[in-house]
């Protein structure tokens, strides 16, 4: 009976790394010189946020799913990297055991980086008795404590030169240090964890792998495995992201809340099954729910309830509507003590000088929106909840249920 080969695996994470011209970063490709480039991509706002994301919550989710396995990862960075940063990723390697850390300027030297991390960790007589594969990660995505138990199966079984896509996962909103919005993502194809199965050609000792391309056409040019049966990742989404570096803060995060709002809503809870060490940090931004209205009938004319409380908040609405509709909206309304109401950020509005609204587009018949408002100062007191829909709004429609949840200041 054949015994049981051996199974290698290699994650890469490209931390910022300098790349003039190159086209698959919206950052790098919409940037005229070489000096704003480096700036933009070197901002420490942009910086600290991946820092923060990859230390916190990636690293750790990497050590407890890796447990067991023989993997190494490798964090590539320029020599420009400014040096805080530089030192924060060494102390970060002997923190972690499994992490190494390639500084270059060199294309070569990272392409490069995963055979030979292949080949220092196996033997040369032992390549042929091994099966090997590489992954790759931004440094503000996050796999799931299940995911090298997922992936491991396919590395032993399938052939060199294949790709395998866990399609299936969370995205939240990253923003004021916290993470939050939780909502299921369905993203075949993505680069989250995207793994690529590989082997030595015994007479060359050259890497045999898939070619490196697009990730979301990866198929054109491999064969490429989909699973989309467990969530498997978190994309975090946040204004800093290299796709909405041409917009204001508040425009990129209006745009980060709309996109989200597209997807299902998943309580936080539902982290704990597959993202254990982020469910018990502290950057994810927890809102324990409270009652506020059922079974309303809406109209243009608001309806109100008096509440209380003050912070950061959640507002969670769930509508039933006879007609789908285009434009017609439900919108709720938040009510300040005079004097203190927070700024509009996002897709909140102002609606007089107490009170901010936001509202969502009724395109189903049943419908479940959320809409998070954060960086709220502790002296503002909210007082009141109000619902009502806009005039363009075609047929009858009924709030089901309205929840609101506040997250003291401390």
């Amino acid at each position: 009976m054949e015994s049981k080969k051996r199974v290698c695996i290699v994650g890469v994470t490209r931390f910022s790394l300098l790349l003039p011209g190159a086209a698959q970063w919206n950052l790098s490709a919409q940037t005229e010189t070489l000096e704003s480039y480096r700036e933009r991509l070197y901002d420490p706002e942009r910086l600290d946020a991946r820092l923060k994301i990859f230390t916190q919550l990636s690293l750790p989710q990497l050590a407890k799913g890796s447990r067991g396995t023989d993997y190494r990862h490798i964090v590539q960075h320029s020599s420009s990297l400014p040096s805080h940063y530089q030192v924060r990723l060494r102390e970060l390697s002997q923190q972690y055991d499994f992490l190494e850390i390639v500084c270059s300027d060199e294309k070569h030297v990272h392409d490069q980086s995963v055979s030979a991390a292949f080949r220092e960790i196996v033997p040369e007589q032992d390549r042929k008795y091994t099966s090997f594969a590489w992954f790759r990660l931004d440094d503000d995505d996050i796999v799931s404590d299940r995911y090298f138990d997922r992936i491991v199966p396919y590395v032993e079984s399938e052939s060199p030169g294949r790709v395998v896509s866990l399609g299936l996962g969370y995205s939240m909103i990253y923003s004021n240090g916290q993470l939050w919005d939780l909502r299921r993502d369905f993203r075949p194809k993505n680069s989250i964890g995207q793994l690529y199965i590989c082997a030595f050609d015994e007479s060359s000792d050259r890497l045999i792998e898939p070619p490196r391309g697009d990730h979301s056409i990866i198929d054109q040019f491999a064969p490429t495995l989909l699973d989309s049966r467990q969530p498997s990742f978190i994309t975090v989404v946040h204004p800093m992201q290299d796709g909405r570096a041409h917009l204001d803060p508040d425009q990129a995060l209006a745009a980060v809340e709309k996109e989200q709002g597209n997807k299902p809503i998943v309580a936080v809870e539902g982290l704990e099954a597959e993202f254990s060490q982020v469910r018990e940090s502290d950057i994810v931004a927890d809102f324990p729910l409270a009652p506020v209205m059922k079974e309303q009938s809406l109209s243009v004319e608001p309806i109100r309830e008096s509440v209380g409380g003050n912070g950061d908040l959640v507002v969670e609405a769930q509508v039933t509507a006879a007609e789908v509709q285009t434009e017609g909206r439900v919108i709720l309304g938040t009510r300040f003590a005079p004097g203190t109401r927070p700024p509009a950020t996002g897709r909140w509005v102002e609606v007089d000088r107490d009170t901010l609204a936001v509202g969502f587009v009724v395109n189903a018949p049943k419908m479940k929106f959320r809409a998070h408002l954060l960086g709220v100062p502790a002296a503002s007191e909210l007082v009141e909840m109000s619902v009502w829909v806009s005039r363009s709004f075609e047929g009858s429609v009924d709030l089901d249920d309205l929840q609101v949840g506040m997250r003291q200041k401390q």
